[in-house]
């Protein structure tokens, strides 16, 4: 058969041309708009801080002043498919669910208990005293087991504030695609030393938006569907991480102190903080109105603070660095810093502290 060698090129050039076509448009298409379409739009809840899922249950961390205040709790996300989801008017209703609260408890419960069970057993067959093996199994179970929460926040220390909120309906606006829901929180009233929680559920979406769930693409990622449940944690303004610079005073040991110390909140105007180097030996710093201090840890007997009368009995290996009246024991406002001297009566001696804690 005779061939056609002008048609053979022709038929080249349009395949040619073909697979060109079909490789732009492809790229045209990964370039183009991601909002295609395929499948459906969800609503979620999310936090801005940390959040993670635990026992099957989303649970997130938002840390307050000790001052009244507003602060971002809760994020609600619109995962839309299209343009046209994302330009409606979408509403959703949300509520502090105390029923997720106490399956939350009670879960996080079970898994303490099943832990604790089995390690005191294993001590006791192990030949433990039965003391040492219900405190050996209760650290073990508290290290394993997610917190339980003591109370859910009392709702009148807070209330909810959002752009489009109204009552328990949050309103996304046309483009909208999150909406941050805060608290006005006061709490003057809460316990620093007590653990609040908000467990909060979405509902009922218009504009034919769905709800996220586990099984759907919005939530494939771990983040939460419709229930997360919010530790707040209450803060004063002296906690924090600070850099501790001075001298460990001892018999036969001095040594300097350089390291970085993490200070939390105990009351309304206390901290716990690590004694000297020796953790995680602790002592508490209250902190009077006149930002004079007074230094107390249940690891040495009691109140640590000692006066110009005992610093004959203090090594005084940092009064090169600076005077001994330097360290005051006061919070100084203007550098935001903790000018510390403490001391304890050892087997041998006198141990002593000064040192400087100044907010990083």
């Amino acid at each position: 058969m005779k061939m056609n060698i002008s048609n053979i090129k022709l038929k080249g050039v349009i395949a040619s041309l073909f697979v060109i076509l079909v490789f732009v448009t492809a790229c045209e298409k990964q370039e183009g708009n991601p909002l295609d379409g395929v499948g459906s739009s969800y609503l979620r809840l999310d936090v801005l801080t940390s959040m993670s899922k635990v026992i099957g249950y989303n649970v997130g961390v938002t840390a307050v002043d000790g001052n009244p205040s507003i602060t971002v709790a809760f994020i609600i996300h619109r995962d839309a498919v299209s343009n046209g989801d994302l330009n409606k008017t979408v509403t959703v209703d949300f509520a502090v669910d105390p029923s997720y609260f106490t399956s939350y408890n009670k879960d996080a419960k079970n898994v303490y208990d099943t832990a604790y069970t089995n390690e005191y057993d294993r001590e006791i067959k192990a030949g433990a005293d039965p003391g040492d093996a219900d405190a050996n199994a209760d650290e073990y179970a508290s290290g394993l087991a997610p917190i339980q929460f003591d109370q859910i926040l009392p709702a009148n220390v807070y209330s909810f504030v959002a752009d489009g909120l109204s009552g328990s309906t949050l309103t996304f606006a046309p483009g909208e695609a999150t909406k941050e829901l805060a608290i006005n929180i006061n709490p003057a009233t809460m316990s620093f030393t007590s653990t609040y929680a908000l467990p909060l559920t979405i509902s009922n979406p218009t504009g034919g938006i769905k709800l996220s769930g586990n099984n759907n693409p919005a939530g494939a990622v771990g983040q939460a569907a419709v229930e997360l449940i919010n530790q707040i944690i209450v803060k004063n303004k002296y906690e924090g991480k600070y850099k501790a610079e001075g001298y460990f005073g001892h018999p036969s040991s001095p040594r300097a102190i350089d390291k970085d110390k993490a200070l939390a909140t105990t009351g309304v105007s206390s901290v716990s903080m690590e004694l000297g180097d020796l953790a995680p030996s602790s002592m508490v710093i209250n902190v009077n109105a006149d930002k004079t201090i007074t230094l107390v840890s249940a690891d040495v007997g009691g109140t640590i603070l000692f006066t110009d009368a005992d610093s004959g009995k203090a090594y005084t290996g940092n009064i090169g660095v600076h005077p001994w009246s330097y360290y005051d024991n006061m919070y100084h406002e203007d550098t935001k810093s903790f000018r510390l001297r403490y001391g304890y009566q050892g087997a041998t001696g006198w141990r002593t502290v000064t040192e400087e804690l100044t907010l990083e």
